[in-house]
């Protein structure tokens, strides 16, 4: 029988290429992070490899070329650990890599013997195992269990560094807004939604097995993952050329640690109340008279040296005794000064992007969320508000 190529396996192919030209492009790329590109560029590499089932199935391509059944699970094995050491080296640009590139690619590499008895069985028994899981033919649960238990091992996998890279995420976030007032540039809120097409594409594989285990004619598990990768790595790519920032991160100025981890941290070496006082009067006193929210690029450290504080300190005071972040705090006073700005009659004719940029944002986007997040209502909403109660007094 003949190959076929329909419109899905040829997404599929077309996908496939394009992961093969990023693998290429940011292994070549000389800027940034050169750590992080070498390790995307072989995430690029290994994805089409490790959902190759979906273009072998939906085509027909394996019965020309069965020797390339079973040959996914050795590189789905690689997957997480390499996604995860992709993360790592965007959180930590300074970590050691060589004890985590053993850990982690060691230990898939010393799993992969574990595909072998698959690999390993004629033509005739992966084409009748093909054949059986494409058109539900009878191949009953404890069968395939007994050959394939891995399959189930390597979504157990899967799972974990999923869990894993979304937990380093986490921390990164409360790490950054704890650090720093403008992380547009540095977050990585969009891995999350990267995470969360992958959990997707897992979730229905593992369903597909349950299923499959209940003899139900359930069969599209070869699709999904294949689909989600595909479009993850279209995604991923995006991010990196709209977003290079992402590969000229700057080391973390802080250790990152959870909130949870803070709070257990100061209740061991906390400011005490009288210094606590005198440290909140020194902020309002410097908020006042010299605005530094003013600069987009102030840091925890910066307002600490101005202070003559310690930055673990003022973080400690932020949190604290005024239940807030340094990221958030910073913003809070740049859309108050913003909202002064625009109730002002004398500056009507100004632009409100002009009148964000002198109060310390550094970019439209970030300006409008922040602003909104904090009023319920854009600049333009607010300065419309501003102008009819004016009228109406």
């Amino acid at each position: 029988m003949h190959a076929s190529i329909d419109t899905l396996a040829l997404i599929l192919i077309l996908g496939s290429t394009q992961c093969l030209f990023l693998a290429f492009v940011f292994w070549r790329a000389d800027r940034g992070n050169r750590r992080a590109n070498r390790i995307l560029a072989l995430f690029f590499l290994v994805l089409p490899l490790a959902t190759m089932n979906g273009i072998l199935y939906r085509s027909g391509l394996y019965r020309s070329a069965p020797f390339l059944i079973g040959l996914e699970p050795a590189f789905r094995l690689l997957m997480g650990p390499v996604l995860y050491l992709y993360v790592q080296t965007l959180v930590s640009p300074s970590a050691a890599m060589r004890k985590s590139l053993f850990l982690h690619l060691g230990g898939a590499l010393l799993l992969m013997p574990l595909c072998l008895p698959f690999y390993l069985e004629d033509r005739v028994f992966k084409m009748l195992f093909v054949e059986v899981w494409l058109h539900n033919g009878r191949y009953t649960a404890t069968e395939y269990f007994d050959r394939f238990w891995y399959e189930i091992a390597f979504e157990l996998q899967l799972w974990i560094y999923l869990g894993a890279i979304w937990s380093k995420v986490r921390r990164y976030e409360a790490m950054i807004r704890e650090t720093y007032s403008s992380i547009d540039s540095i977050t990585l809120s969009w891995m999350r939604k990267v995470l969360a097409a992958f959990a997707l594409a897992l979730a229905a594989g593992t369903a597909s097995y349950l299923l499959f285990f209940l003899f139900l004619k359930f069969r599209l598990m070869y699709l999904f993952a294949p689909l989600a990768a595909v479009f993850s790595a279209y995604y991923i790519s995006y991010k990196a050329f709209h977003q290079p920032d992402v590969f000229l991160l700057a080391k973390p100025a802080l250790r990152a640690e959870p909130p949870g981890e803070l709070r257990r941290k100061y209740e061991k070496s906390g400011i005490s109340e009288e210094a606590g006082d005198l440290l909140l009067e020194r902020l309002g006193r410097a908020v006042r008279s010299q605005r530094p929210y003013t600069d987009p690029d102030l840091t925890l450290a910066k307002l600490a040296a101005l202070l003559h504080a310690s930055p673990h300190h003022l973080s400690q005071l932020l949190n604290q005794r005024l239940g807030t972040s340094f990221y958030d705090y910073v913003n809070r006073l740049r859309v108050e000064d913003v909202k002064l700005c625009l109730v002002d009659p004398h500056r009507i004719d100004e632009s409100v992007l002009d009148m964000a940029l002198e109060c310390g944002f550094n970019s439209k986007s970030a300006f409008n969320r922040i602003f909104k997040q904090h009023t319920a209502l854009s600049p333009t909403q607010f300065r419309q508000h501003a102008a009819a109660s004016l009228v109406d007094e």
